[in-house]
């Protein structure tokens, strides 16, 4: 049995007793009028908010971490000022471009194995963004 949460006892917005008898009475243009103008009154926010995270986001995301660019440069700095500090024989393995290829190696790697992962959760045909429709969360 699962413990209840606090949520349990907020109102079910979708339930046909909740629903404002005003929205019923309005007629279909009225309807579609409100729906356009909450549209544009909530545009400039959401297309600053989503060009920002486009823009700055992802785009500065895939910058530094997908392209062999900063971390196989920062990799071969770290591993060329660590390599004087090692004894002798360790100084093999802390070469400059076999630290920054592993590095690399290491990260198309997780770049393949990660979705992998992911996927098993998952059954073919369902949706985690909607799991009110999916067959894998009904039960």
């Amino acid at each position: 049995m699962r413990t209840p949460s606090p949520l349990d006892d907020a109102p079910d917005l979708a339930a046909p007793d909740l629903v404002s008898t005003e929205a019923s009475e309005l007629t279909l243009e009225e309807r579609e009028a409100a729906y356009e103008k909450f549209v544009w009154d909530n545009l400039p926010r959401n297309f600053a908010a989503n060009f920002m995270h486009g823009m700055l986001g992802m785009t500065g995301f895939r910058i530094v971490v997908n392209t062999p660019t900063f971390i196989p440069v920062y990799l071969h700095m770290l591993a060329s000022s660590a390599a004087a500090a090692l004894p002798a024989p360790l100084r093999l393995f802390a070469n400059p471009d076999i630290v920054m290829g592993l590095g690399l190696a290491l990260q198309q790697v997780g770049q393949v194995i990660s979705p992998i992962f992911g996927a098993w959760r998952f059954p073919a045909g369902s949706c985690p963004a909607r799991p009110c429709c999916s067959p894998c969360w009904s039960s």
